[in-house]
């Protein structure tokens, strides 16, 4: 069992870092991305939502300083939604993020995908887990199932309203600029496209800010952004929720792949040496440019190379209960 467990979790990170391969790219030269939008390079994007709020990123200089009750992250999953709700309603970004996982945790246990079919979101929800759990555990926990089997039983005596709230945690944070928010947002974390089928406003709201989220990122310069729009617009694209939500002028699957693999190249990740065939000429100058923009002096691409670096400083543990969720800590939970 524990090295099902571990082959498992191998597989998961080898399968969100490989990117998928790119459909044939259209004829012509591609406009560049974000060229009507009137994005420059350092510039923000500050045109008001159509629900409300501003897309324009919060100055966390200008934000509140709260006093703020610790996450017992080891405790009940009641314990810790209760603390994340309290801390939420006093303006904590964080825990409005660490809401929305908790309640993805839910949907990932009481709706599992059966054996040879799994769901996408499923696979993303359990990738992005394994990708981020840099210190990843080598075999299951000791009492892991009985540790999810609680949290199953919490889960279950919420109602479905409460349990299907997950993306609106996400979206209110990424309004505000939560960069962790923004990123499971564009993930379509906890996300139950059923549900959104049934609530058409619902659904314009998540469409409207999740491609428009995706946008912000890249204009920030966020490596893990250029690769969901890569895979977005690879292989699965017409089954692609996010491939949906984007503008026509981002619709370009040639320059997306040429992007994230510039950046790879940056990170001196293997693999990426030969050009694919499906980028041409036209989508290599175009990513040059976007690169040049928004990720040559960016400081998440630099992070994103320490936190990949061999050498790197190892993260603390995570102790009982906490190793049974996905990691709230990468919420940025203090």
């Amino acid at each position: 069992m524990a090295l099902a467990f571990c082959a498992a979790l191998i597989a998961m990170v080898l399968l969100w870092r490989t990117a998928d391969e790119a459909p044939e790219a259209a004829s012509g030269a591609p406009g560049e991305p974000g060229a009507s939008s009137g994005a420059t390079a350092g510039s923000e994007r500050t045109t008001d939502s159509p629900t409300g709020g501003s897309s324009r990123p919060a100055d966390p200089d200008a934000l509140p300083k709260l006093a703020l009750q610790p996450v017992p992250l080891d405790s009940s999953f009641d314990a810790v939604l209760a603390v994340l709700r309290q801390r939420a309603e006093r303006g904590d970004l964080a825990a409005e993020c660490g809401l929305g996982l908790l309640l993805t945790h839910c949907k990932f246990l009481l709706n599992p995908p059966p054996k040879g079919a799994p769901d996408s979101l499923w696979l993303e929800g359990l990738q992005a887990i394994a990708l981020h759990e840099t210190d990843a555990v080598t075999e299951e926990p000791e009492g892991w199932r009985d540790m999810q089997e609680e949290d199953r039983r919490a889960c279950s005596a919420l109602s479905p309203q409460q349990r299907q709230h997950a993306p609106s945690h996400f979206v209110a944070a990424a309004r505000r600029g939560h960069l962790p928010s923004m990123r499971r947002l564009v993930m379509g974390f906890g996300v139950d496209e059923a549900a959104l089928l049934r609530d058409p406003a619902l659904y314009q709201v998540f469409r409207h800010e999740r491609g428009e989220t995706l946008i912000r990122l890249i204009e920030r310069g966020d490596p893990r952004a250029a690769m969901e729009w890569a895979n977005a617009l690879g292989r699965a694209r017409e089954s692609s929720s996010l491939a949906a939500a984007l503008p026509r002028d981002w619709q370009a699957p040639g320059v997306a792949l040429a992007l994230k693999r510039r950046i790879d190249r940056e990170l001196g990740i293997l693999g990426v040496a030969d050009l694919s065939p499906w980028i041409s000429d036209a989508d290599e100058v175009v990513a040059e440019r976007l690169f040049s923009r928004y990720f040559e002096r960016s400081e998440l691409l630099q992070q994103e190379r320490a936190r990949l670096a061999p050498d790197r400083v190892p993260k603390p543990p995570r102790q009982g209960r906490d190793l049974a969720r996905p990691p709230l800590r990468e919420c940025d939970l203090e």
